[in-house]
């Protein structure tokens, strides 16, 4: 199971506008109970799905999807807190012998 076809369910659910569980995901797209269970827990789960939740049995409607995030994203310079910044800096110029280097998202010349 992978994140494509998932968003193509989660796409076909927000059409439909109906709530499914995995019942519901089986019989609809033809997939084992194993791959029913995984995309409705994916659904439920990833913060990137808008839905509206029923428990027992849960079933989920699908209202919108987001815009992909990525894990692991570096963060801005502007999210850091000063410490941090320190800290990057301290690494940069001390440890990895890099000098003249924005803490973030800098590029090394030579």
């Amino acid at each position: 199971m992978n994140a494509s076809m998932t968003e193509n369910i989660a796409r076909l659910l927000m059409t439909a506008g109906n709530y499914y569980g995995s019942a519901e995901l089986r019989t609809a797209f033809g997939l084992s109970s194993k791959q029913a269970s995984t995309v409705l827990r994916l659904l439920h789960t990833t913060s990137r799905y808008q839905l509206v939740v029923k428990k027992e049995p849960l079933r989920v409607k699908v209202l919108a999807i987001g815009p992909v995030v990525r894990e692991g994203r570096q963060p801005t310079q502007k999210e850091l807190s000063e410490r941090q910044q320190a800290q990057i800096q301290y690494l940069n110029t001390q440890v990895f012998k890099r000098q003249g280097q924005a803490a973030v998202g800098g590029t090394h010349a030579g």
